[in-house]
């Protein structure tokens, strides 16, 4: 990973490919949430303007058998704005989701210093899990490394003899 290749836009081509995907269903889910909160908003606000008339025009009736309705329908409509402003806030985060050119070899950078910075073993795991494909080693060397797709396209292993435990 020290020795990125010229191949940087053709595998920022690919990582996006292959998250383009995953963000397009991540982005349709939160649209249908949204669709069904605001749905939800509609009816608890219908519901609280019934409760609120009937209130007043029949308080006794309304003391008597519906008591806090108000209280529960305002819960409810303050509960399902604060859903509605979460995916919301899900939705722009989904537009952004996909890395430009020079925040995807940031990431790149970013795993390489990890590797050689962390001393958390599940970090430095999940690194190795995104990044190689296939890793053997014995006789305290690393005899065969294969890179996930897309980091394969950056880096020339064969160049690289440089392996060692």
């Amino acid at each position: 990973m020290r020795h990125m290749t010229a191949n940087v836009l053709e595998a920022h081509k690919q990582y996006v490919g292959r998250i383009e995907q995953q963000v397009a269903i991540d982005t349709d889910i939160a649209k249908r949430k949204l669709k069904e909160a605001k749905t939800e908003l509609k009816h608890q606000k219908d519901m609280y303007s019934k409760y609120q008339t009937f209130q007043v025009e029949d308080p006794e009736i309304y003391k008597k058998h519906h008591t806090g309705k108000l209280e529960f329908h305002q819960a409810q409509i303050n509960a399902t704005n604060a859903s509605i402003a979460f995916l919301q806030k899900e939705l722009d985060d989904l537009r952004q989701a996909l890395p430009t050119r020079e925040e995807f070899v940031e990431l790149v950078h970013s795993y390489l210093k990890t590797i050689l910075e962390t001393s958390d073993l599940i970090e430095e795991d999940a690194v190795y899990r995104e990044v190689v494909l296939n890793l053997r080693a014995g006789d305290n060397s690393i005899s065969v490394i294969k890179l996930n797709p897309p980091y394969d396209m950056m880096v020339d292993l064969d160049k690289n003899t440089s392996w060692s435990g």
